[in-house]
């Protein structure tokens, strides 16, 4: 009977030689595994901070770039997104009559808004609030621009969410890693 050592050193030393490599493989897949988690995170503290009405508006704000092998990073931007003032919960649009004329008045977050409207004339389904500003166009009407709320970016740096996120993303990828190198991913 005849027993080959030199076979299970070789075995051996191949996996050694591929520890490394899956060591990265594994905290790739962890990295992108928890940035999947923060960004979902930020998604739901970005909207609590903002209601919009819908809630993809805010989910198109936040980008994710995943992890590769070379780069070892997950990056999770916030744009800097301006929401149109039609497009959050917190808008009232009041019309009544003053006299013979139809007057609106717009309010948000409990602030009136002086000289906001919406016009009748939009295409359908577009509720964009407009103000007037100084100035008349060629025409002779006077000018209007579009109210916007306070930006994305803006409000995520006033609520503090990305301290928030930080202990989030620390903890979902010890899981994660744990979780990649016992099935060998």
């Amino acid at each position: 009977m005849r027993i080959s050592v030199e076979s299970d050193f070789n075995q051996a030393f191949r996996e050694l030689d591929e520890t490394p490599k899956r060591l990265a493989r594994a905290g790739v897949t962890a990295v992108n595994r928890a940035a999947v988690t923060v960004r979902k995170e930020a998604r739901t503290a970005v909207a609590e901070k903002v209601e919009p009405r819908v809630k993809r508006t805010t989910n198109e704000a936040i980008d994710m770039k995943r992890a590769t092998i070379a780069t070892r990073a997950a990056t999770i931007t916030i744009n800097e997104r301006y929401l149109g003032l039609d497009k959050v919960k917190r808008v009232n649009v009041v019309s009544f009559r003053k006299g013979r004329r139809r007057v609106q008045k717009v309010s948000y977050r409990g602030r009136v808004l002086k000289g906001a409207f919406r016009p009748k004339n939009l295409i359908k389904g577009d509720k964009a609030i407009f103000k007037q500003v100084d100035g008349k166009y060629a025409t002779g009407h006077r000018k209007v621009q579009r109210v916007y709320a306070y930006s994305i970016l803006q409000e995520t740096d006033k609520a503090a969410i990305l301290e928030r996120l930080e202990p989030i993303a620390r903890d979902r990828f010890r899981i994660e890693f744990a979780r990649a190198l016992a099935f060998g991913r």
